[in-house]
């Protein structure tokens, strides 16, 4: 009650409050405690280059958001690879697919899960924003997921067999992803380092 009174008679202007020191008008005493070269003023200047974060560049993409450049070497140095992303953002479709290709390589851990809300927006005129939609993107992931396949036959994989291959170079996302899952409104990623299928004939 009293709080609530006081807040009537500062509202009327029958009571005045001592307004609090700002900060700014403060300055900063010298110790004892520290060397003087510690305390020596010398010039900091304006930063001449931009952050090169992937965080960073989804910022500069299509944001209204206000954001200190660098918070993101703190966001690098404390969030590292990370086991979960949720992408529960502004559905539309370009954001979500620039976001997946800028998260799931450096920000994902081998083992963890990337998951897309939402993505029945893709079929909404309002959110649909660009040539591919997410849907369309990760329906391409299908067939990036079978790249160790294209163009070889069953032998390329059988076990001690002479036209075995020991090894093959393919894309990221054929060596890196291990599933990928379809729900209502959902698509699920998993990540895990993947070694060539195998197959044995007995």
């Amino acid at each position: 009650m009293r709080k609530l009174l006081n807040k009537l008679l500062v509202k009327f202007g029958l009571l005045i409050t001592k307004a609090p020191k700002l900060l700014s008008e403060k300055s900063l005493e010298t110790s004892d405690a520290f060397p003087a070269e510690l305390t020596e003023k010398v010039t900091v200047h304006e930063a001449t280059e931009t952050p090169e974060y992937a965080l960073f560049d989804i910022f500069c993409a299509d944001t209204n958001v206000h954001k200190w450049h660098h918070y993101f070497d703190v966001y690098t140095k404390h969030f590292g690879p990370v086991d979960i992303i949720l992408d529960d953002g502004s559905h539309k479709t370009h954001h979500q697919s620039i976001s997946f290709g800028a998260l799931f390589r450096p920000a994902l851990k081998d083992g963890g899960c990337y998951m897309v809300e939402d993505v029945h927006t893709n079929y909404w005129l309002k959110t649909v924003d660009s040539e591919d939609t997410f849907i369309d993107v990760s329906k391409h992931m299908i067939d990036m997921l079978h790249e160790p396949y294209f163009d070889r036959k069953e032998t390329s994989f059988r076990h001690e067999h002479p036209e075995a291959v020991k090894a093959l170079a393919l894309g990221y996302l054929a060596a890196n992803l291990a599933s990928i899952a379809f729900y209502d409104s959902i698509v699920v990623f998993d990540k895990r380092k993947r070694y060539l299928p195998k197959a044995e004939l007995h």
